[in-house]
């Protein structure tokens, strides 16, 4: 038996943050410190994997420059020292470092690494070990960076998915990842399997058909000649459909419960805000449980269908096991949100809701 080990490094810079500095473009590349900066690898961090034969540990470098008066990170340039540091107000730690050593492999694992035996089933198998692990431990690390520290702006560690690429593509692009067997004195490319990219792409006519064309373009100028405005339903909406595409789907289930609650509020003041008695003795409407909202108003108004009602309700119960439990939804609650959407919308004034995706392709053929 051997042991191995594996060197990484995640970037935890946000693109979809906006820039610190809107002038230079600058942005953040990992959490702010404040006069004070871990060491690398001497104030390292110890995750536990609850493995006996395995030992993750992650760092930050002291990484960038002196620019004029103030620090200018830069993930090449290693110019900091003590001093600088603790005169510096706002220090950038950029990406997180880290190695996880397992031991005790075995030797047909060592081999197929080795002779670099890529796609065969020893070294898949370890890959797979190995994403779970750093994974697992390194998400909840970055988790409790975001939501106890504030550090909004780090990014989300995405989870291996073999639907979506090859081990090696995720190790490479993702948790980039080498292997050394003397201890860090050498390193090599970690490559489980063949690289490649799995991308969701759609290109069913079903998916074509939520594209814009040309009947949605005549109804966009009716909707805009009566000063139809986007209120907040169709706003949570739409966070719902983005978080639906990135496949935060605990996220989706939150936002979608939400903008379901104010889709329900906003079809009722639509309904009765002519009528001021009706609007008067419906405040107490708002305080009925969710179910007996919805069901009332397909019974009464019709805009929604059974199927629909049913579909609310589901997501509903799926909010309630997350808030009650921690629940974290299996990949087939992603339908079950994309019905409830279909609902929201039915409960949405303005020109008809569509759902595309952005992994949208042409049928083969199709040119």
């Amino acid at each position: 038996m051997s042991t191995l080990l594996l060197r990484f490094a995640i970037v935890l810079e946000n693109l979809s943050i906006q820039p610190c500095d809107l002038a230079s473009g600058e942005r953040r590349h990992g959490p702010l410190f404040h006069r004070w900066l871990p060491d690398g690898r001497r104030e390292a961090l110890d995750l536990n994997v609850d493995e006996p034969d395995a030992e993750l540990r992650v760092w930050f470098e002291q990484s960038g420059f002196l620019d004029g008066d103030r620090v200018k990170f830069d993930y090449q340039r290693k110019e900091l020292d003590a001093a600088i540091i603790a005169r510096q107000d706002v220090l950038d730690a950029g990406p997180l470092i880290g190695t996880l050593r397992l031991q005790n492999l075995a030797p047909e694992t060592i081999e197929a690494i080795q002779e670099v035996r890529t796609d065969d089933p020893a070294y898949v198998q370890f890959g797979r070990r190995a994403a779970y692990l750093i994974y697992s431990r390194v998400s909840r690390l970055l988790d409790v960076l975001r939501t106890n520290y504030g550090q909004y702006w780090v990014s989300e560690l995405k989870e291996w998915n073999p639907r979506e690429q090859s081990l090696t593509t995720y190790f490479n692009m993702v948790v980039q990842t080498e292997w050394s067997l003397d201890e860090g004195v050498t390193w090599s490319d970690f490559v489980p399997d063949q690289a490649q990219s799995l991308a969701t792409q759609d290109a069913t006519e079903a998916s074509h058909s939520q594209l814009m064309n040309a009947q949605d373009w005549s109804e966009l100028q009716t909707c805009l000649n009566e000063g139809y405005e986007p209120k907040l339903g169709a706003e949570l909406l739409t966070r719902t459909h983005q978080f639906i595409e990135d496949n935060h789907l605990r996220e989706a289930i939150i936002q979608a419960v939400t903008a379901l609650e104010v889709a329900l509020n906003e079809f009722i003041h639509r309904k009765t805000r002519l009528n001021k008695m009706l609007s008067e003795h419906l405040h107490g409407f708002s305080a009925l449980g969710l179910p007996t909202r919805l069901s009332t108003v397909a019974t009464l108004s019709g805009a929604l269908t059974a199927m629909q009602v049913e579909s609310a309700l589901k997501l509903a119960e799926m909010y309630q096991r997350i808030v009650r439990d921690g629940w974290e939804p299996a990949a087939t609650a992603r339908e079950e949100v994309r019905h409830a959407m279909q609902t929201i919308a039915a409960l949405l004034d303005g020109p008809a809701f569509k759902f595309p995706s952005c992994y949208v392709q042409s049928a083969a053929g199709s040119g």
